[in-house]
């Protein structure tokens, strides 16, 4: 995966964040960790997520790297 630096570099704020009593930071980036996850994975294989909604929709240009409302 092309984008495993900025997994591990919300890996490690996430460490820092519960190590230093940061614990509703240390959440978010756990939420950011999966969008990351979600996006990512629908930029390869060319689906976008309604947002919301749990359907998923072809992108015209196949690159599925915008959530669709």
């Amino acid at each position: 995966m092309k984008h495993d630096w900025m997994m591990d570099v919300l890996a490690d704020l996430k460490t820092y964040a519960l190590a230093n009593g940061l614990p509703d930071v240390a959440d978010h980036l756990e939420g950011v960790r999966h969008s990351v996850l979600r996006e990512t994975s629908l930029a390869t294989d060319g689906y976008g997520a309604h947002v919301g909604s749990g359907q998923f929709e072809r992108h015209p240009e196949g690159s599925g790297n915008r959530n669709r409302a």
